[in-house]
């Protein structure tokens, strides 16, 4: 079966992957659009660590890609520096853990992404979007472990006076405002 399709992201993070080729994304043929993200630290084997684009066309405007190996792009021109793309050390809170499903890929407080997303694209609380998972219209909407209270989403340490409502562990669905936050 033969096809060509197409993708679109926004928002999202796409870190510390590795393949064959595109160590975060493979396209080949068909579309893709990539808004507002991060593409960090992926390896590739191949060709194309970060973004490996055979044949397809890709729009990218405001994302970061950075620490990719051997390359950010593969297939097509490297788009830092225009259209709000940009190539710097996102600064997530905490990528130490062994198990990548305990980091923290909020944005450190004096991360480069902070306000520099789409700027026709806003975070919640009305400011210009941050680039990632943590940023755009949803960024509050984020439910990870289903219990019903919105996971913290602003940089920085959890602030129960600024936010309350918010769960300050959304990893775990036994911590909640009231049981702990």
């Amino acid at each position: 079966m033969t096809g060509v399709s197409s993708v679109s992201m926004q928002n999202v993070v796409l870190v510390e992957n590795q393949s064959g080729d595109g160590g975060a994304v493979y396209v080949n043929g068909g579309s893709i659009v990539i808004s507002g993200s991060i593409v960090a630290n992926n390896v590739s084997t191949g060709d194309g660590g970060g973004l490996n684009c055979l044949g397809c066309s890709a729009t990218l405007v405001h994302n970061d890609a950075w620490g990719n190996s051997p390359d950010n792009y593969h297939g097509l021109a490297d788009p830092t520096g225009s259209n709000g793309n940009l190539s710097v050390d996102p600064e997530f809170l905490d990528t130490s853990d062994p198990d990548p499903q305990q980091w923290d890929l909020h944005l450190a407080t004096g991360s480069p992404l902070i306000g520099v997303g789409d700027p026709a694209v806003f975070n919640p609380d009305g400011s210009q979007s941050d680039m990632g998972l943590y940023g755009g219209p949803d960024a509050e909407y984020r439910d990870l472990d289903w219990d019903g209270y919105h996971e913290w989403w602003l940089p920085g340490a959890y602030d129960a006076v600024t936010s309350p409502g918010m769960d300050c562990d959304d990893r775990d669905e036994m911590v909640y405002p009231g049981s702990g936050c």
